[in-house]
């Protein structure tokens, strides 16, 4: 029978090496086909540790705001980051550049007065 101070350093020692074993994991083995878990990252600080370094980065401008579309062929996803906010706007499949607005410009539709 351990004593609580043994018991205290084998869970310890346990907990430092999954933590290794983890962190020597690519952070795509992370990666999800669930678009929720994507939607739930919000900050440039979870989507690169998410990503890594994303492989293509191009800076647009859409109704007078600036976004960085970051792109990753290998989870063909790309996401949105509104430059002012410093936040991910949009996340979605593929590598086309989509918008963070829910209406196009001039665009009058019932979600869009």
């Amino acid at each position: 029978m351990l004593t609580r101070k043994a018991e205290g350093s084998w869970r310890a020692l346990f907990i430092l090496y999954w933590l290794l074993v983890l962190s020597s994991v690519s952070s795509i083995a992370f990666a999800s086909s669930d678009d929720t878990f994507y939607d739930a990252i919000v900050s440039v600080d979870t989507l690169m540790a998410v990503l890594g370094e994303a492989e293509e980065t191009t800076q647009f401008t859409d109704q007078g705001a600036h976004f960085t579309h970051y792109y990753s062929p290998a989870l063909n996803r790309s996401f949105l980051i509104d430059d002012e906010l410093g936040q991910v706007c949009n996340t979605y499949k593929g590598s086309e550049i989509l918008s963070c607005f829910p209406c196009k410009v001039d665009e009058v539709s019932t979600e869009c007065p």
